[in-house]
């Protein structure tokens, strides 16, 4: 997909889908500042982080599986949500952030990389729900009731 087309979707445009509009619209892109955007941008990595935060309000996980995340990605989750728990099994968790992508069931969320052959083959196999990916990273969502598609935007 072509910068101008990735924009154009960033927008919203030709998104026919409410759930993806209101997502790549709202959640996904930095409109504005959180109130812990301040510490955030003292972290390394923080453009990363501070997506990381945004898709904790935005899908308010009660449990999150983290595989090999930091601790700097463990902090922003827990100032998103202080009653986050982090659990050890794929199963019990909301939200799953990792390196490599895992099939979802239905009502998770999941953040991993979206570059390389592990993303393409993810998005391959995925049966229900929705990807969203800016090219470094992507967002895949299983939810009862939405379609099976894939976004490519700016975020």
């Amino acid at each position: 997909m072509n910068s101008l087309t990735r924009w154009w979707r960033s927008k919203g445009h030709g998104i026919h889908s409410p759930y993806a509009f209101r997502l790549i619209t709202e959640a996904l892109p930095e409109r504005g500042r959180y109130y812990a955007y301040d510490e955030i941008e003292q972290l390394p990595d923080s453009r990363r982080l501070k997506l990381l935060f945004r898709l904790v309000c935005e899908f308010t996980p009660s449990t999150v599986y983290g595989f090999m995340i930091s601790d700097n990605e463990r902090a922003v989750m827990l100032m998103a949500d202080s009653r986050i728990r982090f659990v050890d099994s794929l199963e019990e968790a909301d939200l799953i952030v990792g390196i490599l992508p895992v099939m979802l069931r239905e009502g998770q969320a999941a953040v991993y990389p979206s570059t390389g052959r592990a993303w393409t083959n993810f998005k391959r196999l995925l049966r229900e729900g929705m990807t969203f990916s800016n090219g470094r990273t992507g967002v895949a969502v299983n939810r009862h009731g939405i379609p099976r598609q894939d976004y490519e935007s700016r975020f």
